[in-house]
């Protein structure tokens, strides 16, 4: 049984919100074997931090420091196709990427924690028949500042500060594999039994390009 409450939590004391929209325009076209999908999407993300201080467990607001921090994001991307025959296409895309940061907890992470953006490059095949499906994709992504945060896990203070951690080259393969063992193997009398099995497979390498601490 708790006779007396013990003291407040003095660490990471701050509450912090944010206000969002987003919305997006998404086409697809097709001319004969050919398929382009170009869409845009358009984010904005409004944050306010209140960080009542170590010293203000209560919140009185004696310590009150506040934060502000807007991002906003224009996102295009494409993908393409082209089918060979009805089973097997072959399909590419660029797009680009974003994710908006955390809300800022400080004013070092309201100042330099900027949204992370990269550009993703994809290409490969796709054979697809009722019973059995078969992707296989490459890709590359390159970050132009991969977000980080300040954490004794990470190896750092413990702030809670997000960082740019600067430039990211990731590339690797994506395998795919869905089929109805029921229908192939097991019962392909019967339309009615089914035995589905799904495998995938990625490969992922990634560097950092830049130096950061």
């Amino acid at each position: 049984r708790l006779n007396s409450f013990g003291a407040q939590g003095s660490q990471a004391n701050r509450v912090g919100k944010a206000s969002a929209a987003a919305g997006y325009v998404l086409n697809r076209m097709e001319w004969g074997p050919w398929a382009l999908t170009p869409g845009v999407r358009y984010e904005y993300v409004d944050y306010t931090t209140d960080n009542y201080g170590g010293s203000d467990p209560s919140r009185t607001g004696s310590a009150l420091q506040t934060y502000h921090a807007v991002v906003q994001g224009l996102i295009p991307g494409v993908g393409v196709e082209y089918a060979l025959n009805d089973s097997l296409t072959l399909l590419g895309g660029v797009h680009q990427g974003f994710a908006p940061p955390e809300a800022p907890s400080s004013a070092v992470s309201a100042d330099n924690a900027q949204e992370e953006t990269s550009v993703k490059y994809e290409a490969g095949v796709r054979y697809a028949t009722p019973v059995l499906s078969i992707d296989a994709i490459g890709y590359y992504t390159a970050y132009d500042n991969l977000l980080g945060s300040d954490t004794f896990s990470s190896g750092g203070a413990g702030g809670g500060d997000q960082f740019n951690g600067g430039k990211v080259d990731v590339y690797g393969l994506e395998l795919a594999l869905q089929t109805d063992a029921g229908q192939i193997f097991l019962f392909p009398s019967q339309p009615q039994v089914r035995f589905p099995l799904r495998f995938s497979y990625t490969y992922t390498n990634a560097t950092f390009q830049d130096a950061f601490n």
